[in-house]
This record gives structure tokens, sequence and C-alpha cells, in this order.
């Protein structure tokens, strides 16, 4: 358990570095409190998990502008859609956990809703490597599995460390970087499926189970993860050194300064394609009192994130 140790000195707030982010809302009530996704056309896809604990028959993923807020549906009658991901060729994935099911969503909008169900218990987060080779977390099952063209599936990694795996992504080399919901580790899953903990970040302790994290993304060679427990967002080196940027812990949605800003229950992260931008999903404080009340969400944005001084961001031509 040394590791541990090591990884908690390393949650150093770094609070001159995030004095230039600012958080804005983005969309009051968009009432889609599952993944957020960047696509490949600069629109932001919010999924619709539902109402906590009460599987729905039709849930909703809604697209974005990311200029204007302006909301349009995208696709509808996904069981509970949370984390969801683009391949090369515009397709797009939805998981569903209440169906343990991913949908694909072809580009001409035609759903094939039960695309793979094999061994899928609990699916949220999914990503597409660079070979198009599909990957989802099993949360209810703790294991990463993947996914064929065909729909079927396969054990790829399985580890002591995941504990429901939520949050999932990519970094060079085609390794995966997940997050537990059950607790606060981040874990990085290598090509020859060798699983090792990156650091593990605060969790919400004191109820009947932890609560760790929500999604993660990467950009500009730094990870960025929501942390659902603490109501904070975190931005991680790829050696593991974690440093707080916007959330002050309240259960609140209030916008401003980064570190005075708040978020309840912040859980899909999506990054703008400059780096400059974080799109972030939070839930209605009422859940403290009533644990199924996720609605209404909104859609708040951590702006300026180029403004971080290691993180160098390509200025747009």
């Amino acid at each position: 358990m040394k590791y541990l140790v090591l990884s908690f000195l390393l949650l150093v707030p770094t609070y001159l570095a995030a004095q230039k982010l600012e958080v804005k809302k983005l969309v009051p009530n968009i009432n889609a409190s599952g993944g957020v996704t960047m696509g490949p056309d600069g629109f932001v896809y919010v999924s619709d998990f539902g109402a906590a604990f009460q599987p729905q028959d039709s849930t909703s993923v809604y697209k974005v502008d990311p200029k204007t807020g302006k909301v349009s549906l995208f696709a509808t009658g996904f069981k509970g859609a949370s984390g969801a991901c683009f391949d090369a060729n515009g397709n797009f994935y939805q998981s569903n956990p209440h169906g343990n099911q991913v949908s694909k969503v072809l580009p001409n909008g035609e759903v094939i809703y039960d695309f793979a169900t094999e061994g899928l218990k609990t699916p949220v987060g999914i990503v597409a490597n660079s070979q198009d080779e599909l990957f989802v977390c099993n949360c209810a099952e703790p294991s990463i599995r993947k996914i064929e063209q065909d729909g079927s599936t396969s054990v790829f990694a399985e580890s002591e460390h995941f504990s429901c795996p939520n949050g999932l992504t990519i970094i060079e080399g085609d390794t995966l970087v997940a997050v537990n919901f059950s607790n606060g580790k981040i874990v990085k899953i290598a090509p020859n499926r060798q699983v090792s903990v990156l650091v593990e970040l605060p969790a919400l302790q004191g109820g009947p189970n932890p609560v760790g994290n929500g999604h993660i993304t990467y950009s500009q060679g730094f990870l960025f993860v929501t942390s659902i427990g603490k109501g904070t967002i975190y931005k991680i080196s790829k050696s593991g050194e974690a440093e707080l940027i916007a959330g002050n812990g309240a259960f609140s949605n209030v916008e401003g300064p980064a570190l005075q800003a708040s978020f309840s229950k912040p859980n899909g992260i999506a990054v703008s394609p400059d780096g400059n931008e974080l799109y972030i999903n939070v839930s209605d404080p009422s859940w403290v009192s009533d644990p199924k009340g996720l609605h209404p969400a909104h859609l708040m944005v951590v702006k300026n994130v180029c403004s971080l001084p290691d993180v160098k961001c390509e200025k747009k031509k």
C-alpha cells in the first residue's frame, strides 16, 4: 500500500495556477447527467443517465452547440445513457448501464440499440483506440472489456484495482486510463493488459459506500477528472501528479473563479478541440436529501484551461 501514501502527497491545490480559470453555466436544466462527449463536428454530446436507482425505458442524448448553448435531440431510446465515444468513421457508441448493452448510432442516424451485449454488466465509460478498437468499463463485474466490430466482446483486463470502473480515456501508445466510481483510484491499463494505479484521489466517505470519480478525458498531455464525491475537478500528469483546478467542494452549482466555484456531482467531462475549455455536467443539489434526484441537471464549462502554466495549447490558425 506504499503507493497510496505517495499518491496523496501529490494532491496539492494549485491556487496560483488555477486563478485564471472561470466556471460558467453553458446550459441550464438540460436534464442529462450521464457522460459528456466531444464530437468530431465540434459539438458537445450530453447523455442522460436518467434518475438514479430508477431505470427508465427511454433516455436520450442531446447535441449542444458550445458557442451558443443551443440544444437539439441527437438520439433517444437508450436505457440509461452514460459514457459514449465516436470512432474515426463517425459512428457514435453509447453505453446503456441500465440495459447492459452498448448501442451504435450510425452517421445516418440509424440506431442499433443492442450492438453489444455479451458479458456487459452496467457498462459505463467507452473509448475507441487508434485502430478503432472499442473498450468499455464493466462497472458491476469490475473489468475492462473489448468490443469487436461485430459486437462480440471479451475480457481485456481484470484487476483488484478496479472498483466499479466508470470513466475511460486513452493516452499515447493506446494506453487506457480508467477511473473508479467506488473509490478514488485512477488506473492505467497498458496494451499488454498490465494494470497499475496511477494515483488515488479523495473520495466521499461516511455513507454506505465511498463515492469516488465520474469520468475522465485527455488533452494537451494531461488527464482531467471529475470527482463526483468531492465535487471537484483535477488535472493529472502522466506521471501521476494530481492538481485541484476547479471546485470548492460544496454541493452546489455556482459560477465564478474556478476554485471558488462549485459543482454538484460533476460527472461527464469533455474537452474542446483547442484544449481551452472543459465541459462538465452536474446534478441538482437536491440529491443530498433525495439520492434519486439528479435532475434538473446543467452543463457547465471551465474556461481558460490553456492559461495553466504547464498546459501548452496550440494556437488556432
